[in-house]
């Protein structure tokens, strides 16, 4: 299956700003993108590199971001979103939740679903497990404002 076509892609000024509402699907197993990066040493010189089985995730999760995202834009900066992670594990994999985060909101920022992942103001992440089905469930939506703060006296 190929990629969307930018010109069957519905302008951004359809979609209303205000009312964001999005569910989003990664097949396959979740990956920690937290401390993913290697050092090597080569002919006597060190560098940096990304594991294969990391690149290879995070290339089919922008792949599948993208064929699910229906706008020729990213949601521009300055729009406040929050966003809900329900990664779901499969055999024999034990990652921390917190680790899992990173990944899918950077591959929704090169995906271009939105244009800066600085304006994800609140990030819930759940780990499930799901031996069969190994995915990841992203619910993307505008920031709550009315969220009650935790009452912290000092």
């Amino acid at each position: 299956m190929g990629e969307l076509s930018s010109s069957f892609r519905k302008p951004l000024c359809e979609l209303d700003l205000n009312e964001l509402n999005f569910i989003f699907v990664i097949t396959g197993k979740p990956t920690s993108q937290k401390n993913y990066k290697r050092a090597g040493i080569r002919n006597g010189k060190s560098f940096i590199y990304t594991p294969a089985n990391v690149q290879k995730w995070k290339n089919s999760a922008i792949y599948q971001l993208r064929e699910q995202w229906l706008y020729a834009e990213a949601i521009p900066s300055g729009i406040e979103m929050e966003v809900d992670i329900y990664s779901y594990l499969g055999k024999g994999q034990s990652i921390d939740a917190d680790n899992l985060a990173a990944g899918p909101l950077d591959a929704m920022e090169k995906a271009g679903i939105y244009a800066n992942d600085y304006w994800v103001k609140r990030v819930m992440t759940e780990r499930l497990k799901d031996k069969d089905s190994p995915r990841i469930v992203i619910l993307l939506r505008n920031y709550q404002v009315n969220r009650k703060e935790p009452i912290v006296s000092g």
